[in-house]
Formats: C-alpha cells, structure tokens, sequence
C-alpha cells in the first residue's frame, strides 16, 4: 500500500520486440518494495491506414540496446 505524501520509483524494460508490436513492463517501488507490476503490448500503426506496421531497424536497434541481456 501507498500513502500520500510519498515517493515512488518506476522501473521499465522491453520484455519482447516483435514484428510489429513491442511488450514493455514496469514496476512501481517504494522504499526498495515492488508494490506493483504491469505489462503493456504496444503495436506501431501507421497514421493513415490505421493497420499495423514493422517496427523500423533503427528503432529496433535503439530498444534493444536498452536491454542488453
């Protein structure tokens, strides 16, 4: 449980990088304690056709190299 006033720290890392979406989960912590998780699936769109899209090389490069292991 949290309290106000407070601090909390978040962490984040891509878990997954697929064809055309990425997974991305983060942790929120307080005082060194995960008080809690979640995952987000995010999927690149193209503006105009609304349809899903490859995630570009540069982008991918860029992710991964947040996470090096």
């Amino acid at each position: 449980q949290l309290g106000y006033p407070g601090n909390v720290e978040i962490g984040t890392r891509v878990i997954r990088i697929g064809r055309t979406s990425m997974t991305v989960g983060a942790g929120l912590f307080s005082a060194d304690l995960c008080v809690a998780t979640a995952e987000c699936v995010m999927v690149l769109v193209d503006k105009s056709t609304t349809r899903p899209i490859e995630v570009p090389e540069p982008v991918r490069h860029s992710l991964t190299a947040l996470n090096p292991d």
